[in-house]
């Protein structure tokens, strides 16, 4: 997920612009993988393993709605099934108990803001054209 991060850091700043349209071309793809890795770590780490991976997930996808272009090509269904993802978490009492659950708590409301953020500007131009 360190690698996923840095790359999309990487290409996001790309001044010829080349790797950024081909991240935005999958960029549904890469929403949606992470959703399935945001399940995948926290299940992970509640059996007593460091958070580390779910900073690195949620991390990224704030990365990831911290670029509006690519914020923008994400389909709604996928960001149906993303917000439902972290409201599942928001919601788990055991995601305090975890190794740095507060923090991570901190990290799902604000990452919860910026999609709804986007998605609410998403939706607004659509019904503008």
């Amino acid at each position: 997920m360190k690698v996923v991060s840095y790359e999309l850091g990487r290409a996001m700043g790309d001044p010829e612009g080349n790797v950024r349209e081909q991240i935005l071309k999958d960029a549904d793809k890469l929403v949606s993988c992470l959703a399935n890795k945001v399940s995948e770590t926290f299940k992970f780490s509640l059996t007593g393993d460091s958070s580390r991976s779910c900073k690195y997930v949620l991390n990224t996808l704030m990365q990831t709605f911290q670029n509006r272009n690519l914020a923008h090509a994400a389909k709604e269904s996928t960001f149906m099934v993303l917000i439902r993802e972290l409201l599942l978490w928001l919601l788990d009492d055991r995601v305090y108990r975890m190794d740095d659950g507060c923090q991570l708590l901190k990290t799902l409301n604000v990452l919860m803001l910026k999609i709804l953020v986007c998605m609410h500007k998403k939706l607004y131009c659509l019904h503008v054209l």
